[in-house]
Formats: structure tokens, sequence, C-alpha cells
């Protein structure tokens, strides 16, 4: 790929991913098990990214949304966590071209690594660098008869985990039909549009 087009397609992109999270889009859809978490709609740009212009295109729109984030937070911890996830689902999809799996395996395989690779980030997170974050938790714990930090962990982890399955394919059904209907002249890499492999 010539590097006007790179350049071009990570800058649009890039931007429309910061554009989305400061206007407010993404705070609207609150996951009502854990509130201060939100379906974030500027993932979509960079999985389309991704699908346009292969997996280098991806985590350079990525990281350009991540410095947006990190210059307008208040605190890292929120932009980082958004980067770990977002570049293990690029990560998810990326593996499975490679493998050459088909639609429906693409999303199981890609929400198993963005899963997995959150469940040991939120661990460390919440068990080790910010263990007053489980204060949220202990009212679950409670309500099953349980108690302790550990009993916390677990209830977050299993409520995080959930979290990141369903936005993965809230990402990823929205930006494969961008790239099916509005760019069909451009031959994506996307994994998720194999012949003879509907979901």
């Amino acid at each position: 790929m010539r590097r006007s087009k790179y350049i071009a397609l990570t800058s649009v992109f890039g931007g429309l991913a910061i554009l989305t999270s400061i206007s407010g889009f993404s705070r609207i859809l609150v996951y009502p098990l854990v509130p201060y978490l939100r379906f974030d709609p500027a993932e979509i740009f960079i999985v389309i990214a991704y699908l346009i212009g292969g997996i280098s295109i991806g985590l350079t729109t990525s990281v350009i949304h991540f410095v947006g984030l990190m210059l307008l937070a208040d605190e890292p911890i929120g932009p980082v966590m958004k980067f770990l996830a977002v570049g293990s689902m690029l990560l998810g999809l990326e593996m499975s071209r490679r493998l050459g799996l088909g639609r429906l395996k693409t999303y199981v395989f890609t929400t198993g690594v963005r899963v997995f690779t959150m469940t040991l980030v939120n661990a460390v997170v919440l068990y080790i660098l910010f263990p007053s974050f489980l204060d949220f938790f202990h009212g679950y714990v409670s309500g099953l008869g349980l108690e302790g930090a550990l009993s916390a962990l677990f209830i977050a982890l299993i409520l995080t985990g959930i979290y990141n399955a369903i936005h993965t394919v809230f990402t990823l059904i929205p930006s494969e039909t961008v790239v099916a209907k509005i760019i069909p002249i451009i031959s994506p890499v996307s994994p998720l549009q194999r012949r003879g492999d509907e979901p």
C-alpha cells in the first residue's frame, strides 16, 4: 500500500474514532451490570480500518485513538484498557485470517482472544493495581452469600468477560456491514467475508 493511502486511512479512521469518543456517543450505551463500562462505537472505525487495510493500518489507527484519549483523559487507566481491548480484538481477527477461519469461527475466536486477554488484564488491575475498584462488586458478592476480595474478583471477571464478549460482536457486525456495503470496490482482508461460510 502506498504511503499516502496508508496515512490517509489511518488519519481518517483514527480521527473518526477520537471524535466519536469525545462527542459523547461512547457514553450512551451503558453495560447495566457494571455501569462504569460503556459500549464504545469508536472501536467500529478501528476495525473498519483493519478490514480495509490490514493489521498495520488497524493497529496504527488504534494507536492514534489511544494517543487522543491519553491527551484528553484525566488518568491513563481508561485509555490503556481500551487500547488493550481493541488490540487483542485486532490480534484475534488477524490470527483468524492467517488460520483461514470462516466467518462464524472468526467471531468466536476473536471474541475468545479479547475475553481471555482482558480477563488477565482485569485480574491484575482489580486485584493488584487498583483493589479499591472491587468495592463495586461486593454488592453482588453479598447478594450471593459470598464474601472476600477473591469472591468479588471472581464476579468482576465474569461480568467484565461477558461485557467484552458482547462488545466484540457489537463492534464486528457493523464494521463488516460498512465494509461490505459501502466499500465493495476495495478487496478487504476481512476474514469475516469468506465465500461459502455464512454464520
